[in-house]
């Protein structure tokens, strides 16, 4: 079976697995794997603020003059705040900023992993794969490769032997026996062989030894099964290139409702933090401008729309959180480590549920 046909023969399997069902096979492994909070319990806030201080910087900074000069447009020289003020400014949001740092972060993840309206791995992974039946069938042709080539070259060998036995058979047969070999056999020996290429790639699930006179020979177990610290690793790498980066979390993250509390909880925070930013120069403003309570809440809506436009189409700041995040939650190793030591019989569950209805 070439490659192409192994993909028509998973595409079969999906038509009638349907892909949620088959996606949740490969959910199986849940259990053993880090969530939300295991990853962000192992984030240091000063760290991360740290790594994102710069680009959090140059936002805040673009912020200040934009907003500035929407509503402060008779007091700016050459259409910029004073630099003495500008810099003031910057400072005492960047220290308003890292202040309330940690408290955001803790109100994120909370929401995040909230069982209810949170982030939930099986369901961004599932939505995926019912999305793209081709991701699907690229990790269970990746899972199952040596398998795929185990079963289409064991039925090969077999059909080779029992096509000895049936030109044997045949030889020895009248007429009206041949008629009923050839169809009968064939059909009996293609489920067998396929049944005993699959059971092979499963069975047994646990290593049993061979020993002979007290001397061990060999140790069996099912070819998938055996391979489970490598599958482990391959599972784990293609989880986090196509499901656990920042880009696809975010993405799946604006389709549930946790979306709208993230957004309240970023405005409610750049509420705060600008008020108190703006109480050590309400003196400079008020002896310019004559700002209303009207006036005063449109330019603070005004801030949070913008620092919230800037920080979406900050890409280096999100690169530089990814790559912190990334490396301080170790989520490939961590789910690789907590996969190879999976007990076997549910290990077997990430592949095997996929054969079962072609077992008799």
């Amino acid at each position: 079976m070439c490659k192409a046909g192994r993909h028509f023969f998973v595409c079969c399997l999906l038509a009638r697995h349907s892909a949620i069902r088959s996606a949740n096979v490969l959910c199986s492994s849940r259990p053993y794997l880090m969530g939300p909070r295991d990853w962000f319990a192992r984030v240091d806030t000063s760290v991360l603020f740290s790594k994102m201080h710069p680009m959090l910087e140059r936002v805040v900074r673009a912020t200040i003059n934009s907003v500035s000069r929407r509503h402060f447009p008779s007091i700016l020289v050459n259409s910029r705040l004073p630099s003495n003020v500008e810099e003031e400014l910057v400072a005492l949001a960047m220290e308003q900023v890292e202040e309330t740092f940690p408290e955001m972060w803790d109100k994120i993840v909370d929401l995040l992993c909230d069982s209810e309206r949170g982030l939930d791995n099986d369901g961004m992974i599932v939505s995926v794969f019912t999305q793209n039946k081709e991701l699907l069938n690229l990790f269970f042709l990746s899972l199952g490769e040596k398998e795929f080539r185990f079963i289409e070259r064991c039925g090969a060998a077999l059909g080779f032997v029992c096509g000895l036995i049936q030109l044997m058979a045949f030889n020895h047969l009248d007429a009206t026996g041949r008629m009923i070999l050839l169809p009968g056999t064939g059909f009996f020996l293609g489920i067998f062989t396929n049944w005993l290429a699959i059971q092979m790639c499963f069975k047994p699930c646990f290593p049993r030894p061979i020993n002979v006179c007290g001397k061990h020979i060999y140790t069996i177990q099912g070819l998938f099964l055996k391979r489970q610290r490598d599958v482990a690793v391959l599972y784990s790498k293609m989880l986090v290139d196509h499901f656990f980066d920042f880009d696809k979390v975010v993405e799946y993250l604006q389709t549930l409702p946790v979306w709208a509390d993230l957004h309240d909880a970023y405005c409610q925070n750049t509420n705060k933090m600008m008020r108190k930013t703006m109480g050590p120069v309400t003196g400079w403003i008020a002896r310019r401008v004559a700002l209303g309570p009207e006036k005063f809440k449109a330019l603070e809506d005004d801030l949070v729309g913008a620092s919230a436009e800037r920080i979406a189409e900050s890409d280096d700041l999100h690169e530089a959180a990814a790559q912190y995040i990334s490396v301080a939650t170790d989520v490939f190793r961590s789910n690789a480590s907590a996969m190879q030591r999976m007990p076997p019989d549910e290990f077997e569950n990430l592949l095997h549920p996929v054969f079962q209805e072609d077992e008799p």
